[in-house]
């Protein structure tokens, strides 16, 4: 199983952006797209924030949650 914060790094290199701030100001369903990885991201974290420094890093997604994210990735366009 890979994390959130696999996944948050492919789309910003798919999108060709290296920061959160250039990938949300890409458009605002870009926008919207990252508060649902970082929504998803707290929901299935499994460590507390006092625990790691990257919250997403322990958040797993199952292939399929990561497919279908990746079809919502491809959808919002460029």
């Amino acid at each position: 199983m890979r994390t959130i914060r696999e996944f948050k790094t492919q789309v910003q290199a798919l999108a060709g952006v290296k920061s959160t701030g250039q990938f949300c100001g890409l458009s605002e369903a870009h926008r919207t797209f990252w508060k649902v990885l970082n929504t998803l991201g707290w929901r299935l974290r499994t460590q507390e924030p006092e625990q790691t420094t990257d919250v997403d890093a322990t958040a797993f997604l199952s292939d399929t949650e990561w497919r279908e994210l990746e079809t919502e990735f491809w959808a919002l366009g460029r």
